[in-house]
């Protein structure tokens, strides 16, 4: 690892690898979006060679796919003229208002038909007449196989009160529905029934059916991931937090997140489908590229500060690149099993977890290590800068607390001049201003000279040398 380090961290070829990664990321996320299907294919769950898979591949085939769709009802009191008006609505719709609807079969077609058939009608009476519900229970307790309520009863497509007074606790009206074989047009269906059916009044209406359940989830599932994903970054990051540099810290989140972008875009590429079981997987990845990355950072934040960031990233790799190698590989190998088994279940869980170790461990190995190169070479030219134009700002102490160091004695006392004290009450005495921390010789007090030096002054952060000039001047005439 320490050999591929060496050649890739110089400024322009990481440069050029860290823009390839976020442009082949991008590109990936994309592509997810665009072509992923959110499905879950109860064939996959089937091993090869199943009796189930033909008579699945003949139904569809030949024959499409049908399923029930139910309408519950809240109570229905007959006596009231709204929940009349509400089982009409109802009626309406199950009969010609769904375009998917192959046939109905409703309670309340059933007990206007017997009442047709004796010249009679619910509107015949007043609203809270009983003689309405004397008809329903009438029509209920017949057991005529075409036109009595008994078999309705029976099914039951209604739950009558205890009471007898005639209102139903709930009723169920059945319809069989085509099934299309996408799921974003069974996801348009399921709206469609729950919102018609959701605007009839009176009676509580809900459309439900089994398969509901997981098209709700399937509807659901890219918002449900991307939540996910993200609320586990920011648990990836405030953990980083705990044991690595802030920077750091963020540097392998990033390389988390475009592990997680690589595997969630080479997914439909793959043949797999966006559901339960891969998105139970993405969460896994986040498990896996963590780790890959996490160890090269600290790697790099452990080793010695003194050393330039090409030494310390190259150090960091030649110790532990070949361990995160081998655990990635360890990985690898652990699941290629799954990649011969007859279940596409289980193929499925071989390809995630495929994607997984690769794209953790090239983030990890090697856009991790270009990243922290570019962004510690970058802060030491930042603090280059700012030590350059603000140096009180840096690291270097400024003039004025070496003026006081000098005046406080920790650099050398003033010298008197010719063995005269320094006064500068007194006439003919000298001044002598010492910004350096050295020293200076005595000069002739008749004489009037100048002299400069340049001693050195070592930064704490670099090697840089300040220039200070000295000047002392004897105004004894």
């Amino acid at each position: 690892m320490a050999t591929v380090g060496e050649t890739l961290l110089h400024p322009g070829r990481a440069l050029a690898v860290v823009v390839c990664f976020l442009a082949v990321g991008a590109a990936l996320v994309y592509h997810g979006l665009a072509f992923m299907e959110t499905e879950t294919n109860w064939s996959d769950f089937l091993p090869r060679g199943s009796p189930l898979l033909d008579f699945i591949n003949m139904r569809d085939k030949y024959f499409g796919r049908l399923g029930n769709l139910d309408f519950i009802t809240s109570d229905v009191d007959i006596r009231v003229d709204e929940h009349i008006v509400g089982l009409e609505e109802l009626r309406n719709l199950t009969t010609n208002g769904l375009d998917f609807a192959v046939s109905a079969d409703n309670w309340y077609v059933g007990l206007t038909d017997w009442l047709e058939s004796r010249g009679q009608s619910l509107w015949d009476f007043a609203e809270g007449d009983s003689n309405r519900t004397a008809l329903l229970l009438e029509w209920v307790g017949d057991a005529n196989a075409s036109t009595g309520g008994l078999r309705y009863a029976q099914q039951p497509a209604f739950i009558m009160a205890s009471d007898g007074d005639g209102v139903l606790r709930s009723s169920r009206v059945t319809i069989v529905t085509s099934i299309p074989r996408h799921v974003k047009h069974r996801i348009r269906d399921m709206n469609t029934a729950r919102n018609r059916a959701a605007k009839i009044r009176g009676i509580g209406v809900r459309a439900t059916t089994r398969e509901y359940g997981w098209l709700v989830r399937e509807e659901n599932i890219i918002g449900y991931t991307t939540d996910t994903l993200v609320k586990t970054l920011v648990g990836v990051l405030a953990t980083a937090l705990c044991f690595l540099e802030p920077w750091l810290a963020l540097a392998t989140t990033v390389s988390v997140a475009l592990s997680l972008c690589g595997v969630f875009g080479i997914m439909p590429l793959w043949n797999l489908r966006l559901n339960v079981s891969s998105f139970i997987n993405l969460v896994l990845a986040v498990g896996f590229s963590v780790d890959y990355s996490a160890h090269i950072a600290e790697g790099y934040m452990v080793k010695s500060k003194a050393l330039a960031p090409r030494p310390r990233l190259l150090l960091a790799l030649k110790e532990l690149g070949g361990s995160v190698l081998n655990g990635g590989l360890s990985t690898f190998c652990g699941v290629l099993v799954l990649a011969f088994s007859q279940s596409a279940g289980f193929q499925t869980l071989f390809r995630m977890f495929f994607c997984m170790v690769v794209f953790g461990l090239a983030h990890g190995l090697i856009f991790l290590p270009c990243v922290i190169f570019l962004l510690a070479v970058s802060f030491l030219r930042l603090d280059s800068l700012l030590d350059y134009v603000l140096p009180w700002q840096g690291s270097h102490r400024s003039h004025e607390s070496e003026m006081r160091e000098t005046e406080a004695g920790l650099h050398g006392a003033k010298r008197p001049i010719d063995g005269h004290p320094e006064s500068p009450d007194r006439p003919g005495g000298g001044e002598a201003r010492a910004i350096a921390p050295k020293p200076q010789s005595s000069l002739d007090g008749r004489d009037e000279a100048r002299r400069r030096r340049k001693p050195d002054l070592q930064s704490t952060k670099a090697t840089e040398k300040l220039q200070v000039e000295v000047v002392t001047v004897d105004s004894r005439i």
